[in-house]
């Protein structure tokens, strides 16, 4: 038997069942009457429910990888909001710190000016206030620098008072800026006036065993607390500001 007969058709005489004219007709009559019957007497809505019911699972299986992806994007732009409403927080907290602290610091300098201004219209010497630059660098001593000197007309000797009283003195000169050594200095005395009983002394600086004390030596008897601290007559008077 030849090869090339196998992939022929059989006779038309052997062909069984309709054509495919037929086949394609009945097809297309059937599914317009199903459409039709369905739009009218709702026929096909059980087998939609049973279906719907079947794929559930499938579909929500098929949608978790696209809900996983989105919730992760929101999570992850909620968090940086989140970061970043957390950080500008932060900043206006600090500011507002920093603000209480400056409000604080001027409310405190605006006492003390206050006391001092108070303290230049009791005094009847002329005055001029003066800002506490740094500490003196030896350590055995207590002076102190002051944003005063000649350019401003201090003389040497002059008394250095805050809103408390007596402060120092000025020991040393400088065009700019003047050297105030402290009444607490050990090397540094100053005349006070027992109020109650009229009595005068000396107090020195004590360094030996207090720190920023004052000692009354050569006394009899114990002095009471209430001394008046006296300052020499000079012509120019400090008032401090730290």
């Amino acid at each position: 038997m030849p090869l090339g007969t196998l992939d022929r058709e059989p006779p038309p005489f052997f062909r069984q069942g309709p054509s495919a004219l037929t086949k394609l007709a009945v097809c297309s009559a059937l599914a317009l009457f199903l459409m039709v019957a369905d739009a009218r007497f709702k026929i096909m809505q059980p087998l939609r429910v049973a279906l719907a019911t079947v794929l559930y699972p499938v579909q929500w299986l098929v949608m978790q990888p696209a809900i996983l992806v989105q919730g992760g994007a929101t999570h992850f732009a909620t968090l940086s909001v989140a970061l970043s409403d957390l950080e500008e927080s932060r900043q206006k907290l600090a500011m507002q710190a920093m603000r209480a602290s400056q409000v604080e610091q001027l409310s405190l300098e605006n006492e003390r000016l206050r006391k001092l201004l108070s303290l230049q219209q009791r005094l009847q010497s002329p005055g001029m206030a003066a800002e506490v630059l740094y500490d003196a660098a030896d350590p055995y001593s207590r002076k102190v620098v002051v944003n005063k000197g000649m350019s401003n007309q201090v003389a040497l000797g002059s008394p250095v008072l805050d809103e408390n009283g007596v402060l120092g003195q000025v020991t040393r000169v400088y065009p700019l800026v003047s050297e105030v050594t402290l009444i607490t200095d050990q090397d540094h005395a100053i005349p006070v006036l027992n109020t109650r009983t009229g009595g005068r002394a000396v107090a020195f600086g004590d360094l030996s065993f207090h720190a920023d004390a004052m000692e009354l030596r050569y006394m009899a008897s114990p002095v009471p607390s209430s001394l008046l601290m006296t300052r020499p007559p000079t012509p120019t008077l400090l008032l401090v500001t730290c």
